[in-house]
């Protein structure tokens, strides 16, 4: 080809308006187009080609190359071509590319390019010049019919069941490779015969056509086949008409499955059907087989007349579908019944379940399973077991643990008053017998007596008075709502300094105390009076030896609580080392001769039994702080009977 050649067939410059068919061509075409120059330069592009470049302008590609818009694999690839084509003078059409951009490399585009060389007027080439179509579409609509057509083919290679498929004449023309493994015959013999030749009763095959004419779809339909080695296999079938698209059939197309051993079993069942049925109608409750399937689907093969008791339903209506007798159970069993069945299942362990059931007649009602799982050929799995009503049984072990609880709750509250009457007349008797050892000294002076006297009294009219609250408290236990009332909090502050006043007097202590005019608590009243007897007691009792012991009183009230502070200057605890053990029963801390290691558990006991809560702060040679906090209650709530 000479230059003159070359330049007659390089483009439109010689035809008349030729710069006007090129403008039309590049605002209409939609493709990209583009121009470059020897060096792979964009020297002009159109705006679809800007579009897909992600430019507002064409013109902005002037003078960018492929490296400044695709990926380098890309752009490298096309470099290639262009400069070899420079070179050769070879076009390049329908060449098949992968692009993506920078930044977006999982997005692949597919596109079908053109490009021929680009002359001068003299025949020279001075670039290039192309067009792309994007075939993405069709390219992900390629791959996804190869994908589908690899998955059926690898489905249909490898399934157990057996796929076919055969013309309107009956003649196999399709048939999976597992027919080898069911049948025995080779899959090359099999194509191509008549599928009448594979029956072992040539009814099977009649009734199979006829259902298939009047329904145009089997489900289930089982037929016998027969094997290479002449062996009956009980087949079910679910198949279906091929169509043409006057609605003319045809030929068949299905799936078979080997339910041999499912129907070998059935039978058995069925054999001893009659005789269990008459043993069982004369037991109480449900005896049963159960039968789950791999596909989800389940039976009750067999179940007594008690089935109407139990689950509402005659035997009949579960025979075939056992689904119907888990709609009665209670909702809130339903679901952890199923799981225990599943779990018995995939396990093969004893299935042992309580559960409810609604019926229309009895109401609620408890029931209890237990059966064996057994194995089945065919991978289902057969229970044998019973289920009886359990309903009153359940009523009783409900009451005897109601019983149970309540008589522990009356031990513990009888408890708590034991600790109460031997903890709380042991402050009494102590204050009775400091007033008369000091009434004993001989240097006492008339008046010193006459003060003792007066201490004396009050004490014996406390003690009095502790035990007409406990009598009290007795007698509330058939009238609970008289165990708490409303208590003046100052009052019982009080009374509790008069039982302590000798102790007070004795130990030179001071008592300070901020309680709000007027506080009223709904409370226990012996309960709250030994609260502050022995937080305060023990404060005393644990004094430091160095100097005087000062004891703070503080209460405050809030919306929903009252928080009594109660702090001193003792010895302090260790709660490092006694924390865990201060409110137990019999602990001690100091080696005092007096302590009992009672009083600060029956104190969190009786806090706690009326909904409130006691904490501790100590520092060990600082002192002590305790923390009481009583949740607020209503008169008109029920109290807890205290014991």
């Amino acid at each position: 080809m000479n230059k003159s050649q070359k330049h007659n067939t390089s483009g439109i410059s010689n035809i008349p308006g030729d710069a006007h068919l090129l403008r039309l061509l590049m605002d209409h075409i939609p493709y990209s187009i583009f121009f470059k120059d020897k060096k792979s330069r964009f020297t002009k592009i159109n705006k679809v080609c800007a579009e897909k470049f992600g430019l507002s302008d064409p013109k902005e590609a002037i003078g960018k190359t492929d490296f400044d818009i695709f990926d380098s694999v890309h752009a490298q690839e096309a470099y290639k071509d262009e400069q070899r084509m420079m070179k050769t003078g070879e076009p390049i059409t329908g060449k098949i590319e992968k692009e993506s951009f920078p930044g977006d490399e999982k997005t692949v585009y597919w596109t079908t390019t053109n490009k021929f060389p680009l002359y001068d007027e003299e025949g020279n080439i001075v670039g290039t010049f192309g067009s792309t179509r994007d075939i993405t579409e069709q390219k992900s609509a390629q791959v996804a019919l190869f994908e589908s057509e690899k998955k059926y083919r690898n489905i249909f290679e490898n399934i157990q069941d057996v796929i076919y498929r055969t013309d309107k004449d009956g003649i196999v023309t399709e048939i999976s490779p597992s027919i080898e493994k069911y049948s025995g015959y080779k899959r090359k013999n099999i194509i191509g015969s008549q599928v009448l030749d594979f029956y072992y009763h040539s009814e099977d095959r009649e009734k199979l056509v006829a259902m298939l004419r009047e329904k145009g779809e089997v489900t289930d339909f089982v037929v016998r086949l027969k094997t290479a080695d002449n062996r009956l296999v009980y087949t079910s079938v679910n198949a279906y008409f091929l169509k043409n698209e006057n609605g003319e059939p045809l030929g068949v197309e299905g799936i078979m499955r080997d339910i041999t051993a499912r129907k070998f079993a059935e039978d058995k069942l069925r054999e001893s059907d009659e005789t269990l049925k008459k043993l069982s109608e004369q037991v109480p409750g449900l005896i049963f087989q159960f039968q789950q399937f791999p596909d989800g689907r389940s039976s009750m093969p067999f179940a007594s007349i008690g089935s109407s008791d139990i689950f509402g339903l005659s035997p009949n209506e579960v025979t075939e579908d056992a689904s119907k007798a888990f709609q009665n159970i209670h909702k809130d069993d339903i679901a952890k019944t199923m799981q225990s069945i599943q779990a018995s299942y995939e396990t093969m362990a004893d299935w042992i379940m309580d559960f409810r059931v609604l019926l229309p007649k009895l109401g609620l009602r408890w029931l209890r399973g237990n059966s064996r799982p057994e194995k089945q050929a065919d991978g289902s799995v057969i229970w044998h077991g019973y289920i009886s009503d359990i309903t009153e049984s359940k009523q009783k072990e409900k009451e005897l643990t109601e019983t149970f609880h309540l008589l522990s709750d009356q031990n513990s509250r009888l408890l708590n008053f034991a600790h109460i009457v031997s903890h709380n007349l042991r402050n009494h008797a102590g204050s009775i017998q400091t007033i008369l050892s000091l009434y004993e000294e001989v240097d006492n002076t008339e008046d010193e007596k006459t003060v003792l006297l007066e201490l004396l009294n009050i004490a014996s009219t406390r003690l009095n008075e502790s035990i007409h609250d406990l009598n009290e408290i007795i007698d509330s236990q058939e009238k609970v709502d008289k165990g708490l009332e409303n208590i003046d909090f100052q009052s019982k502050f009080e009374k509790v300094k008069e039982i302590l006043s000798s102790n007070i007097k004795l130990n030179k202590v001071t008592i300070k105390d901020s309680i709000p005019d007027g506080l009223k608590i709904y409370y226990n009243s012996a309960y709250l009076e030994s609260i502050l007897l022995n937080l305060i007691s023990n404060a005393i009792k644990y004094r430091h030896p160095e100097r005087d012991p000062i004891v703070s009183i503080d209460v405050t009230e809030s919306n929903d609580q009252i928080k009594l502070t109660v702090s001193d200057n003792g010895v302090g605890i260790d709660l490092d080392k006694y924390g865990e053990k201060l409110f137990g029963m019999y602990n001690t801390f100091h080696g005092n001769k007096n302590a009992k290691g009672i009083g600060l558990y029956i104190t969190k006991n009786q806090v706690e039994s009326l909904g409130g809560e006691i904490n501790v702060e100590s520092t060990p040679d600082k002192g002590t702080i305790f923390y009481v906090i009583f949740k607020k209650t209503q008169e008109s709530e029920s109290c807890t009977q205290l014991f």
